[in-house]
């Protein structure tokens, strides 16, 4: 059988205690209200994430460094077939832009998608030439429940596909 013999002191103020309150690293101090009797047992630890040391080390690849990283890093949103990645600009009911650089951003307040431009005036606004690796571009298609009746389009008459022709068509079954 061990016996433990342990004496209690009282504590007049911060010098009796041997350091400053909160210091330490067992993350706990004994804090007290100046004389009044009052003696409490606190965590305190670290409580500001500013006095944490090592958040610029890179060690941890399977996190997203928020600030960069060398070489680039990939995000994933899950790892089952069929997962998907959500980015919200904000956990407020008004949201933001999503700007990935400067060509492309996401307007989710007014329902916008801008390609070449960081503000978006219709549903798709593109600031830029469009390119395509066909002879045509279908810039309006019409259709009833089960065909495509009308279409407007641009057609390229060369390979270099710099020069074409409007074309109006109905009756396409395409």
């Amino acid at each position: 059988m061990s016996v433990a013999i342990r004496t209690i002191t009282r504590v007049q103020d911060a010098d009796d205690l041997g350091s400053t309150p909160g210091a330490g690293n067992d993350g706990y101090a004994l804090t007290w209200d100046n004389g009044a009797g009052a003696f409490v047992l606190a965590a305190a630890g670290v409580t500001d994430h500013g006095a944490l040391s090592g958040l610029s080390d890179d060690d941890h690849s399977g996190y997203a460094l928020l600030a960069g990283r060398s070489g680039g890093q990939t995000l994933y949103g899950g790892t089952a077939a069929g997962n998907g990645l959500t980015l919200y600009s904000t956990s407020h009911a008004t949201k933001g832009n999503i700007a990935l650089g400067t060509t492309l951003t996401v307007d989710s307040v007014n329902g916008r998608v801008g390609i070449g431009t960081t503000t978006p005036t219709s549903t798709l606004s593109l600031g830029g030439n469009v390119s395509t690796a066909t002879t045509e571009i279908t810039a309006l298609s019409f259709k009833n429940s089960t065909n495509t009746v009308a279409k407007i389009s641009v057609v390229s008459t060369d390979t270099t596909q710099d020069d074409g022709d409007l074309v109006f068509s109905t009756a396409f079954n395409g």
